[in-house]
């Protein structure tokens, strides 16, 4: 363990030792896997939260949603869902079309060329994420899965 956190446990004696070294292991971890997808996320002109609803237009129906579904699905408000859907539209990797149910409304739907990035990246993307876990055996991945989700707090 870090000698500053050797001091802050003898500070803190209430502090248990293990669980502040895997905290911090997991932390150094979530941020090297963090910093590896961003790169490639990079490489296709996308960040997770374009590919997130690149992904959420790919799989909603007709490839279309109200910018206040998308903003629900996603959990942001609808100011910063707008924020995406017009850096997505400066790009072309969405368009908006009329709500053919209610001519005052709109749909965001994935462009083509959304759809040909999602094409291109997802091998890369899954190829990255059984990186992560290369060295586990089956066995492992699913105990893995299994800790990771006690850690969950919703």
């Amino acid at each position: 363990m870090e000698p500053v956190y050797q001091q802050l446990l003898a500070e803190f004696p209430e502090a248990t030792p293990d669980a502040i070294e895997a905290s911090l292991q997991f932390l150094r971890i979530a941020a090297n896997t963090h910093v590896r997808m961003e790169a490639l996320y990079s490489e296709y002109g996308l960040t997770s939260g374009r590919f997130a609803l690149l992904m959420l237009l790919r799989h909603a129906p007709s490839n279309q949603l109200s910018p206040s579904e998308m903003a629900k699905r996603a959990q942001v408000s609808r100011a910063t869902m707008t924020q995406f859907i017009d850096c997505l539209e400066k790009d072309k990797f969405i368009t908006r079309i009329d709500d053919p149910n209610d001519g005052r409304s709109m749909l965001i739907r994935l462009a083509p060329k959304g759809e040909t990035v999602l094409k291109r990246f997802l091998p890369a993307h899954l190829k990255e994420l059984e990186a992560l876990t290369v060295s586990l055996n089956r066995t492992e991945r699913k105990q893995l899965f299994c800790l990771l989700s006690k850690l969950i707090r919703e």
